[in-house]
């Protein structure tokens, strides 16, 4: 049996979340986890501009394999697009 909206009846669609941070030991383990979670999936990953992991795959990046999103530097890009949005950075 799928699951479906409460409101509208539709087949419920998966979380969309943006790990800020992606490329940090855990930005990469919040990927890990929410790929592991069933109802959710990494939408956005976000990196500083210097990053020399911009472009890459984040899914690879943390180790679960190819997820078709790439690292990038435009957070607001990614948020128009979210759910909700985990950062894990450091305050400059």
């Amino acid at each position: 049996m799928s699951e479906t909206s409460a409101t509208s009846g539709e087949p419920a669609s998966d979380m969309g979340l943006v790990v800020v941070g992606a490329a940090g030991r855990m930005g990469q383990t919040l990927i890990r986890a929410i790929h592991a979670i069933p109802g959710a999936r990494v939408i956005g990953a976000v990196e500083r501009a210097d990053s020399p992991h911009l472009g890459r795959d984040a899914g690879e990046l943390a180790g679960v394999g190819r997820i078709d999103v790439p690292i990038g530097s435009d957070p607001l890009l990614v948020f128009a697009k979210a759910d909700g949005v985990l950062d894990f950075t450091t305050p400059a």
